[in-house]
């Protein structure tokens, strides 16, 4: 099974975050980055597309791959970071949504992987949205 995992921020740094609900199937009443399972013939980007708009009501745009992680436990898992819009959200999945300082945001309960990767994320330089080819 493959993922698509995005980090949406704003110009100030704020990561918004995901509340999964007591009723996921997985991780319930973790924090985490909006992510979804990738449907067989989409690519990582069209999922990333879809979860956005089924979980939000939003539509990602400029979303740069950062990486590519392979989990024996529970497979592959493709990383995205895209700058937030400015556009309306709407909760359809989940407990709620909120915009985090990207600084403050492991001191959160998180997805296990998902806050694997947002510590790498802070380790990148400034210069955030240029493409990663470091390998995993």
């Amino acid at each position: 099974m493959a993922d698509a995992v995005v980090l949406i921020l704003t110009k100030d740094n704020k990561i918004l975050l995901q509340r999964r609900d007591e009723h996921a199937p997985k991780y319930p009443n973790l924090w985490g980055l909006i992510s979804g399972a990738i449907k067989p013939g989409e690519s990582p980007e069209q999922a990333l597309q879809r979860e956005a708009q089924e979980e939000l009501n939003y539509k990602v745009s400029r979303a740069k791959l950062l990486w590519k992680v392979d989990r024996p436990q529970d497979g592959t898992k493709f990383y995205f970071e895209a700058p937030y819009d400015g556009a309306e959200l709407s909760v359809r999945e989940g407990a709620g949504i909120v915009w985090w300082p990207s600084a403050e945001a492991l001191r959160l309960a998180m997805i296990p992987h998902h806050r694997a990767a947002l510590a790498r994320w802070q380790k990148k330089p400034p210069a955030r949205m240029r493409e990663d080819k470091r390998s995993p």
